[in-house]
């Protein structure tokens, strides 16, 4: 491997929430062929792996990942436009394709600004604003495959949902995605002044609950007086209470065992269950 290769690497510090043990295997992929080998070696070794992106929503457990942690960044990047197609490398920020669109002429994907994320990871969980998703522009996304064989699929093919894809529950690893530019333009002011009202001054891995149909997640919270709640270092934002903070040393543990309190406080308040949005990694 040609890329990046780390033992015994703190997953704390490739998260956006500062959360997780140590990964056994760290690997930073120079390029796909890299790729390739690390998931050759993971099965080689008979040890787990998976795929990270920027870590805006992920949560590594205390005792961290017994195989491999693929970090899909600067390696796995490059943009491509043409015409009205759009071809982007996973391992691109969405900051940087904004950017890049914006130079030349094109808005469509304005509504994901403010969102700290690659564009694999924003594929997989199908990133987006109530008005809007990113599968509504994508056209096709290839990934490997556990042995490392290249598949390429259509919008139908990747069982996207409200934030969901099969790539969040299947072993794929995403490697680019192609995007469809219809001409969208959007308010980024407003959509920015939205952002605002998060907590994004402190560690935090975005939303951690779903939205239930018709409702607010982070307002059956708010209402059901959870706001400012504590676990170790883990806290639900006064800010925004859909959003959970960690004040300085929170665990895994804290995190969960707040997520488990809101979950079990919102249903006996309002009879609603709460889906994790946030994805949640078990050793």
């Amino acid at each position: 491997i040609r890329g990046v290769v780390k033992f015994n690497e703190e997953l704390r510090k490739y998260t956006s929430l500062r959360v997780g043990g140590v990964a056994k295997y760290f690997v930073i992929p120079k390029n796909r062929a890299d790729l390739q080998e690390a998931l050759a070696f993971a099965q080689e070794q008979g040890v787990p792996w998976i795929a990270l992106g920027n870590g805006t929503n992920i949560l590594f457990p205390d005792e961290g990942y017994p195989g491999v942690v693929l970090k899909i960044g600067p390696g796995m990047r490059g943009k491509e436009l043409r015409e009205e197609s759009l071809r982007v490398g996973a391992g691109e920020s969405l900051g940087q394709v904004l950017r890049y669109l914006h130079q030349r002429g094109f808005h469509d994907l304005d509504f994901l600004v403010g969102i700290p994320g690659t564009v694999g990871g924003a594929v997989a969980m199908n990133a987006g604003i109530p008005e809007a998703s990113i599968s509504d522009l994508i056209e096709r996304v290839w990934a490997l495959d556990p042995q490392g064989e290249l598949h390429s699929f259509s919008p139908e093919e990747c069982g996207f949902g409200y934030r969901e894809s099969r790539f969040r529950h299947e072993a794929w690893v995403i490697v680019a995605a192609e995007f469809h530019l219809k001409g969208w333009t959007w308010d980024v002011e407003e959509l920015l002044a939205r952002r605002r009202r998060q907590p994004l001054g402190q560690p935090s891995p975005g939303c951690a609950f779903k939205n239930p149909p018709g409702e607010s997640a982070g307002k059956l919270i708010d209402q059901a007086g959870l706001k400012g709640l504590r676990v170790g270092g883990a806290a639900i934002s006064p800010v925004h209470a859909n959003f959970i903070v960690n004040l300085g040393g929170a665990r895994a543990s804290d995190v969960l065992r707040l997520m488990e309190i809101v979950r079990e406080r919102v249903h006996a308040t309002f009879g609603v269950d709460l889906e994790p949005e946030l994805e949640i990694v078990f050793n």
